[in-house]
């Protein structure tokens, strides 16, 4: 199959999309399948072509509802010139899908939209977006929804589409079937600590605080808690945007560490050596850090996000901050209560969460729509 994958931004450009459609598209590679990436413009990208993947950028920023702006015209002529079998958008509300609602009509081969959620469904600003919404999923082949149970999926049964299908995120089985325990506490000598992690960039929408806040309340003195995450923005900006200057004062006080531009072999090793997860996200759709948890058995603790309801019998889910102090209390006081849930997380992971199982899931529903 001659397949084009659409997203805002892609490697070497860090973050959940960019990982999701990453697995999937060097997969197919891997399968013998020919796959283009359209994304956005990075200052770090040194080459047109990853393992495999054709890389086509453009410098192109907004969504339909702010505006986009940028190389417009210059996608439009690629895409005239170009035909693919299979065309999939990742993720609503941003310019890479939202300029090919117009085109959905006049492109050849078959077309998949992965919405990740629509995390603007109540803002007043996007009413016309959402009026329109459900017309413009009419004209897709599928719609991949992330969980069976968030609000995209609700949102499609709510308008009677019959084009939804479910398959879920995941973590990669290379990086977590081979790591050795100890790295990560030997390279910042401790080894004699309990680690609390978070891996997620410097958006206030993350939750550092939350995280932060949790961390400095611990009654166990010898727990450390470490934030490994980059900023958006570079200069001026990295340090007035989002929450990186909290998150570097926040960072100086006892038993707290902030790490960036971490290799991705260390980020693993940091899973790895990991005894908790804490997450304080406000926005998410299916978040990849929840999978990557489950493949190294490390306990997820969490707010209400996303779709971490569906592995409520995994994961522990706070309300606030005192639950989530008081959890990873007793958490430390209690090990071997978890290690059940941790365990089926793992299993899980095993079965059907790893990108393999996933991606010969996207091939396997690309392979049927080519057969309709």
């Amino acid at each position: 199959m001659k397949i084009l994958h659409t997203v805002q931004r892609y490697y070497p450009d860090s973050g959940g999309s960019e990982e999701v459609v990453r697995q999937i598209s060097e997969r197919l590679v891997h399968w013998g399948h020919e796959v283009t990436v359209i994304t956005g413009k990075s200052t770090h990208r040194t080459s047109s072509t990853l393992n495999g993947v054709n890389i086509v950028d453009f410098n192109i920023t907004g969504n339909a509802v702010v505006g986009i702006n940028g190389e417009v015209s210059k996608l439009e002529d690629y895409l005239k010139k170009n035909s693919f079998d299979i065309i999939m958008n990742y993720a609503a509300q941003i310019w890479s899908t939202d300029l090919f609602f117009d085109k959905l009509s006049t492109l050849g081969g078959k077309k998949v939209l992965v919405p990740c959620g629509y995390s603007e469904l109540k803002n007043p600003l996007y009413k016309e977006y959402f009026t329109l919404l459900p017309d413009t999923l009419r004209k897709y082949d599928a719609i991949v929804y992330l969980s069976p149970n968030y609000i995209d999926t609700k949102f499609g049964e709510s308008h009677s589409l019959t084009n939804g299908v479910v398959i879920p995120n995941a973590a990669d089985e290379n990086e977590f079937g081979h790591v050795t325990h100890g790295k990560f506490k030997e390279r910042y000598s401790l080894s004699n600590r309990h680690l609390i992690i978070n891996v997620s960039n410097h958006s206030n929408l993350k939750g550092h605080r939350f995280f932060w806040n949790c961390i400095k309340s611990l009654d166990n003195t010898d727990t450390v808690g470490i934030l490994i995450g980059n900023p958006y923005f570079t200069g001026a900006k990295k340090w007035l945007k989002e929450c990186y200057l909290e998150c570097r004062l926040h960072a100086r006080q006892k038993n707290c560490l902030l790490l960036e531009n971490l290799a991705r072999p260390q980020v693993v090793e940091a899973y790895t050596d990991a005894d908790i997860f804490l997450f304080g996200s406000k926005v998410e759709c299916s978040p990849l850090v929840m999978f990557e948890s489950f493949a190294s058995k490390t306990l997820f603790v969490t707010t209400n996000c996303g779709n971490v309801a569906d592995y409520k019998d995994i994961v522990r889910i706070v309300e606030n901050e005192r639950e989530a102090i008081d959890l990873i209390n007793d958490y430390f006081g209690n090990k071997e209560k978890y290690e059940e849930s941790l365990q089926r997380g793992y299993n899980l992971f095993l079965k059907s969460l790893n990108w393999s199982s996933v991606a010969r899931q996207y091939e396997q529903l690309y392979f049927s729509l080519l057969k309709e």
